[in-house]
């Protein structure tokens, strides 16, 4: 249907980068859907990101959409387990010369975590694992 249409439309003429594009009509439906709204859920607008070139996207960096291997428990900040680790990996293969479509990927992803570090990184949270 139409929403197939726009999501095609949309990733094969806009979206350059790594990243799931949606509609804002999406994003308006998510954040007040009844679910968001019964969950108490303070900011939903944070499972969302509008990049430099005006397109909205999952914030899948962001405190909404995590999740952490089962190795990973312990008390920090975001920045700890999630951000430098991830910015280590993507410095690593920016270091490889790569071709030029992935280094702008990468180049891309890496300003990314920069950006929701800013944003998130300092928030301290506790990873409890019960088995």
């Amino acid at each position: 249907g139409p929403a197939l249409i726009a999501a095609y439309e949309i990733e094969s003429q806009q979206a350059v980068y790594p990243r799931i594009v949606v509609e804002e009509e999406v994003m308006h439906r998510f954040v007040t859907s009844n679910h968001m709204q019964t969950q108490k859920v303070s900011n939903p607008q944070s499972a969302f990101r509008k990049d430099g070139d005006g397109l909205i996207h999952l914030e899948v960096f962001g405190p909404m959409c995590m999740q952490f291997p089962d190795s990973i428990s312990g008390k920090g900040t975001l920045s700890d387990f999630q951000y430098m680790p991830a910015k280590k990996i993507v410095d690593d293969l920016l270091k490889e010369g790569k071709p030029v479509r992935v280094m702008q990927k990468l180049n891309w992803l890496r300003s990314y975590l920069d950006f929701s570090e800013r944003t998130f990184g300092a928030n301290t949270i506790s990873i409890i694992r019960h088995d």
